[in-house]
């Protein structure tokens, strides 16, 4: 999961995370079953969307508010999905668990997070369709299923529910 430190702002009635400094509108359905979202509003929260819940351009246009606009650096062809990889201009979410996988993975790789840490970008990955044709370099526009957006307490870790 794409995880984010984010903040929560109301605008005409509706709710959004601000995700790198994009407003990204939470779902009303999302809202309505975490009622306790309400109350995080101008407070942090982790902001968590999984790689499946973006999509690259689609049938119908995306409610405005659901697109996050985004700089591709790799491409990742894998046969049955493609995985797009960004960075979003947001500070990660560092936690003892993540600086554990980043070791697993490797020395190059976990200093290559502490470097995006210290930075404050974040590196998101998004699977889409095998058949979208996109390159590295590519700016575009990824929307995003917002009544799949997870949330969670920067403090305890929980899930706002």
């Amino acid at each position: 999961m794409n995880l984010v430190e984010s903040s929560l702002r109301w605008e005409n009635d509706s709710l959004y995370a601000d995700i790198g400094g994009q407003p990204l509108l939470i779902d009303p359905q999302a809202l309505s079953d975490r009622p306790a979202l309400r109350g995080y509003a101008g407070q942090p929260v982790i902001v968590g969307i999984r790689p499946q819940e973006f999509e690259v351009g689609g049938a119908a246009t995306p409610p405005r508010g659901c697109q996050l606009r985004v700089t591709i650096e790799l491409v990742e062809a894998l046969g049955t999905e493609t995985n797009l990889h960004f960075c979003v201009d947001a500070p990660p979410v560092v936690t003892d668990e993540v600086l554990e996988l980043a070791a697993e993975v490797g020395e190059d790789e976990a200093a290559r997070f502490a470097r995006r840490a210290r930075q404050g970008r974040n590196e998101f990955i998004a699977r889409v369709d095998p058949k979208t044709k996109v390159r590295a370099g590519e700016t575009l526009d990824l929307s995003v299923d917002t009544a799949q957006l997870h949330f969670f307490d920067p403090a305890t870790g929980q899930d706002v529910r």
